[in-house]
């Protein structure tokens, strides 16, 4: 596992522990982060592949949405993403991923980190 990796995953650990500690718990999960903890998947960011275009910045969910409408061999997904940019801060992120688990991101132009 990549050092991003697991900053972010001791980042959706902090913020699940501190939602929990402060809101009340639903039936299964404690909350979202806890969701995603348990359930979610991780995937390696890898680059655009060629013939698929960008869409609009701050826009990664109907960006993502879009790009899988017309396209069977893309899976919609949504988690939580890093960049470089940003150090190891998560952000709320979709984008798709194809059949073989390789993670397109039509909306980041810089290549995520986690």
């Amino acid at each position: 596992m990549t050092d991003y990796n697991q900053q972010l995953i001791i980042m959706l650990r902090d913020m699940s522990r501190m939602i929990s500690q402060t809101h009340k718990k639903f039936q299964v999960y404690d909350n979202f982060y806890d969701l995603v903890l348990r359930e979610g998947q991780i995937f390696t960011p890898c680059q655009k592949p060629k013939g698929i275009k960008f869409g609009k910045t701050k826009e990664c969910f109907g960006n993502a949405s879009f790009l899988v409408l017309d396209r069977e061999d893309l899976f919609y997904a949504e988690g939580y993403a890093t960049i470089e940019l940003t150090g190891s801060l998560p952000f709320s992120h979709g984008w798709v991923v194809d059949s073989r688990g390789n993670v397109i991101d039509n909306t980041w132009r810089t290549l995520g980190t986690a």
